[in-house]
């Protein structure tokens, strides 16, 4: 073979192992990091459009994401950065993009369930990822209050997990006692019914997230908190 054609063949096979080499850690991001294009929204979005100054910073899963925080909390400045189902250690990698930037005043978290069920974490292992979380807020953001939402289960997985979300809520809540602008709100206790369990008609059919009378409940239950804190 010619000696060119033997060079351009070499160069080709190089090209196609480099692209596979880039496509394979394109993937395995992806798959560590699911919620890179959530992400890339947020920052799309904050772009174009002007965000509030000493805002309450909604942050955490799919409750938070399809929460109403406009609507529902129409005398502060709001911003929502929930997005899919993330967990702890989700919003610790992304902490410079969805969380520092913003400067809020206040944040309000809530997130825990999906590391404890789909992680497939120990309470204590999720725990020790909202410490991180807090300690590197406390560091870049030190006036920075955080609003932490008890979790909870729902309907058709209260009697297997509910007493691991209750261990995790309990840790937040004992290590909360010795910080000043850490707060713990128990949202779950108000959220069940008279046999003291979740509720179904405040779920969607998923039976997994909150419908509208739901999130009546739930955000009655916190709301107060947060007015307070952002007006301290």
């Amino acid at each position: 073979m010619d000696t060119k054609l033997w060079v351009s063949f070499g160069l080709v096979v190089v090209c196609l192992g480099f692209s596979a080499i880039v496509a394979n850690d394109s993937e395995e991001s992806s798959d560590e990091h699911p919620w890179e294009e959530d992400i890339q929204t947020f920052e799309y979005m904050d772009e174009r459009n002007s965000t509030p100054k000493q805002a309450v910073l909604f942050v955490g899963s799919s409750s938070i994401r399809m929460m109403k925080t406009a609507i529902y909390f129409p005398e502060l400045p709001v911003i929502n950065r929930g997005f899919g189902g993330s967990m702890m250690k989700d919003l610790i990698y992304y902490l410079d993009r969805i969380i520092i930037p913003y400067q809020p005043k206040v944040i309000v978290l809530y997130c825990g369930a999906n590391d404890l069920l789909e992680g497939e974490m120990a309470p204590k292992e999720v725990f020790e990822h909202f410490v991180t979380f807090v300690d590197e807020l406390e560091k870049r953001l030190p006036k920075t209050s955080i609003v932490f939402l008890s979790n909870r289960i729902w309907p058709d997985e209260w009697d297997e997990w509910h007493m691991v979300i209750e261990k995790y809520n309990r840790l937040v809540k004992e290590y909360s006692r010795n910080k000043d602008l850490l707060y713990y709100v128990d949202v779950e206790t108000g959220m069940l019914n008279r046999e003291g369990k979740p509720d179904p008609s405040d779920y969607m059919e998923d039976r997994i997230h909150l419908n509208d009378r739901g999130y009546d409940k739930w955000i009655e239950l916190f709301k107060p908190v947060v007015k307070k804190v952002y007006h301290q």
